[in-house]
């Protein structure tokens, strides 16, 4: 079984919804294809692709914001704003698609979440490869 592990840095994106020109053509916004590039980058030096049923587990850690009171600062909890999380999963799995594995179809077991209260926001990546009887 082969696992790879890797951390995006910066604050996590969420997949875009498609947009549409006056002429009805669809395209996927600048954010969306600036951030998949990104995490293609960052998995590129594994140069690993992974074959078989696969397990994807991201973590995406936010920091507090300026409004946040000092009084709830103190510990890292659940971060329950926008981004979405399944948006957040999603651009990972496209991201990925055709460099770590060759279809996302592969992804069978998702575990994901969303942390606020880190000292760098940044998205945490492990994707590993595993047998039939695992999934």
């Amino acid at each position: 079984m082969t696992a790879v592990s890797f951390t995006v840095h910066g604050t996590p994106v969420a997949k875009g919804r498609p947009r549409f020109t006056r002429q009805g053509r669809a395209y996927t916004p600048a954010k969306t294809v600036a951030y998949e590039k990104l995490i293609r980058q960052t998995y590129a030096p594994s140069g690993t692709k992974l074959v078989g049923p696969l397990r994807l587990s991201v973590v995406a850690h936010f920091q507090f914001t300026a409004s946040w009171p000092a009084s709830r600062k103190g510990a890292d909890r659940y971060h329950t704003a926008k981004p979405d999380l399944d948006n957040i999963v999603k651009i990972v799995g496209d991201a990925l698609n055709g460099y770590a594995f060759d279809d996302d179809s592969q992804i069978v077991f998702v575990s994901a979440s969303k942390r606020i209260g880190a000292d760098e926001p940044r998205l945490s990546i492990v994707l590993e490869e595993i047998n039939g009887a695992e999934a």
